[in-house]
Order: structure tokens, then sequence, then C-alpha cells
């Protein structure tokens, strides 16, 4: 099982909408429902981050792991959100954790 299809299969069960992302390379066809429909996404993503944050000011480990699920499940439904299909989602993922391996650690 794929978070990306997980995430997806909940979209479709829900009729979420999914824009392409193609669109938002172009200002002009943003239409209303678009534009709240994506503030609301990004909202989502904000409240979930806050809420990790006051379970760790809380020092409540159970907490903070069930925020940080909460905080992933929201941002990738963003992908969905925007057209990606859980296959390219991971497509993208692969390649950035491909990227990520190659980087040398730097003492700090």
């Amino acid at each position: 099982m794929s978070v990306f299809k997980d995430v997806n299969d909940f979209h479709t069960k829900y009729n979420q909408p999914n824009y392409q992302l193609t669109q938002f390379a172009d200002n002009d066809i943003y239409d209303s429902e678009e534009i709240s429909y994506m503030n609301f996404r990004l909202d989502f993503v904000e409240e979930e981050l806050l809420e990790f944050g006051e379970a760790y000011n809380e020092r409540n480990a159970v907490e903070m792991v069930a925020e940080c699920m909460d905080l992933i499940y929201v941002a990738v439904g963003l992908l969905s959100a925007i057209g990606l299909s859980p296959e390219q989602s991971q497509l993208h993922w692969d390649e950035l954790q491909k990227c990520n391996m190659k980087k040398i650690a730097t003492p700090s």
C-alpha cells in the first residue's frame, strides 16, 4: 500500500476536487473556487503544523506522532489536489529520496 494511493482514494471517496498542475502556471485561469479550495488546503497544513508544535511544547509524544501523521496526510493531499496521481507522486518522491541520499553531511 502507498500513502499516495491511500490519500488519493480518500479524496476520490469524498469527491475532493483535483486540479491539474498545469492550471497553476497561468494566473488568468484561477477561479474563486480553486483559490478558496487551495487556501483551505494551505490553512489545513498550517493547522496540523501548529497542532504538532503544541504537542511538542507539551512534550506529549503520543500526540506528536498523531499530529505528524496528520501533517503528512494533509501534505500528501496537496499532491492529489493539484492533480498528481499516486504513481506520479511516487516518482517525485523517489527522485527526492535519491537526491537527498547523495547529499554529504557536514559537521555542525
